[in-house]
C-alpha cells in the first residue's frame, strides 16, 4: 500500500477575515484562549476546536477582541 502524502495548501484555514489572518501566531493564541476562558466556559470540551474559537473570534469583531484581549491580560489572566 502507498503512502499518500498530504496536499497542506488544500487544507481549509480556520478564519477567513483578513484582520483574523493578519495577527500574529500569539496573539491569535491569547485570543483563542480569551474565547476560551469566556465565550466558551460552558461548552463541552469535545466542541472546543480551534475552527470554533476562530468563528467566535470573527463573529466578536477586531474592536471587541482587543478590549477582551487588553482586560485578561491587565487582570494578570494571561501571560
Amino acid at each position: 500500500m502507498v503512502e499518500k502524502s498530504i496536499d497542506y495548501s488544500k487544507i481549509e484555514p480556520y478564519h477567513y477575515s483578513d484582520w483574523l489572518g493578519s495577527l500574529s501566531f500569539d496573539d491569535l493564541q491569547r485570543l483563542r484562549k480569551v474565547v476560551r476562558l469566556v465565550h466558551m466556559k460552558n461548552y463541552p470540551k469535545r466542541q472546543i476546536t480551534n475552527r470554533e474559537m476562530d468563528r467566535i473570534i470573527e463573529a466578536i469583531g477586531p474592536r471587541v477582541a482587543e478590549q477582551q484581549l487588553k482586560a485578561l491580560i491587565d487582570a494578570g489572566k494571561l501571560n
